[in-house]
């Protein structure tokens, strides 16, 4: 989907005095992983918060919810996640 391009900090990128464009798929699905369940006011049961899964042992649960969260959102890819607990480091590949 094309839309308003974000930068590092999750603001609208503007350059040269124009706003950007992009394929934002790769950023929605960033900002899903992310986001707290109730965050968003309209849509208050999207959101993953794969931080909180740094600590616990529910892996299952959390593929079932990125599977679920991103077919909510009309988003088919997948996404390969690993979980460095000890370092506690989130490494995800969009495919």
């Amino acid at each position: 989907m094309r839309d308003f391009a974000l930068n590092d900090d999750n603001d609208i990128y503007i350059e040269n005095g124009d706003f950007v464009f992009n394929d934002r798929t790769d950023k929605d699905i960033e900002l899903l992983l992310f986001c707290v369940p109730g965050q968003n006011r309209y849509q208050i049961y999207s959101g993953i918060n794969i931080i909180s899964y740094l600590n616990s042992n529910k892996t299952t649960s959390l593929y079932y919810n990125i599977k679920k969260t991103l077919a909510d959102n009309g988003i088919y890819k997948t996404v390969v996640y690993q979980l460095d607990r000890q370092n506690s480091t989130i490494n995800f590949q969009i495919i």
